[in-house]
């Protein structure tokens, strides 16, 4: 009897101490997505600046699905679509860098493995259609996917139109 009383007791107990750090440790592995999405994002956008187009798309998932302007883009076509923007950028603008990135709209969802963000960045450059140097503030929407134990993008574009319509399959 005895040994029946102290075997419920410590399952109560293990039972109690489980339910409070449940939430911590769910809190714990939210914070640690959260500074690996924000480490996707920066190595994305610094890569980006240095013209090093393949370890940004390093950061972008295979299954890539984005409707843009009512295209849906896989991977090979952001790819293509990537590199010739970014070309047309640096052609355009002199010394052109993003910094400052920052996530501050970040939303985990499901069991962990999805993720929405707004991305911000400033960026600047000389342009030489204009002759003068220019800044700005961007923001984009991006989905990411955690595919095994990492994070990727998946789609990736501006904040408008509306979420819905960037983000349908």
């Amino acid at each position: 009897m005895e040994r029946l009383s102290l075997f419920l007791l410590l399952v109560l107990l293990a039972t109690q101490f489980s339910c409070k750090m449940a939430p911590v440790l769910a809190q714990e592995q939210e914070e640690a997505n959260k500074l690996a999405i924000q480490e996707v994002m920066k190595a994305f956008y610094e890569s980006t600046s240095l013209g090093d187009y393949d370890s940004a798309l390093k950061q972008t998932s295979p299954n890539f699905s984005c409707v843009i302007n009512g295209e849906t883009m896989d991977y090979s076509k952001h790819e293509v679509f990537f590199k010739n923007s970014m070309e047309q950028t640096y052609k355009r603008f002199i010394r052109f860098s993003q910094y400052n990135i920052e996530t501050p709209n970040l939303d985990i969802s499901g069991d962990g493995n999805k993720a929405v963000a707004v991305v911000g960045y400033d960026w600047k450059g000389f342009d030489s259609e204009v002759l003068m140097d220019k800044s700005g503030h961007t923001k984009r929407l991006v989905r990411l996917t955690k595919e095994n134990g990492a994070w990727k993008i998946t789609c990736i574009g501006p904040v408008t139109p509306k979420p819905q319509q960037l983000f349908q399959p």
